[in-house]
């Protein structure tokens, strides 16, 4: 049950993190370059959402793992005191959920007491 709910989790923060990247014009529109076709992309694209949400610019969100995205692992790893493989791991990706977990618990704290 926990694992599902942390799919479910993750996969609305990330759609928040594409819209909010689409919003800033950070996102490329699909191309037939860009298609996502695999849940292996899918999976990608959802940490390439997240390292752009917490501001490791791991440029377009298009499910593949570029110079920029491996840049932006390893400097996410190393800032959070992770081995920097500059891959995802479990715990590199539990990390970036909990960091963005807690950006959306502030926000919606910050938002209550206005």
């Amino acid at each position: 049950m926990k694992c599902k709910r942390f799919l479910v989790v993750f996969f609305l923060i990330c759609i928040a993190g594409v819209a909010h990247c689409k919003e800033e014009g950070k996102l490329a529109p699909p191309t037939r370059e860009t298609r996502i076709t695999s849940a292996k992309q899918v999976s990608l694209a959802f940490i390439q959402s997240g390292l752009n949400i917490l501001g490791y610019k791991v440029g377009n969100i298009d499910g593949r793992m570029g110079g920029k995205t491996v840049r932006g692992i390893k400097q996410f790893q190393k800032d959070k005191g992770l081995y920097e493989s500059g891959k995802i791991n479990f715990r590199t990706q539990r990390t970036i959920l909990d960091k963005i977990r807690k950006i959306d618990i502030e926000s919606s704290i910050y938002n209550r007491k206005s």
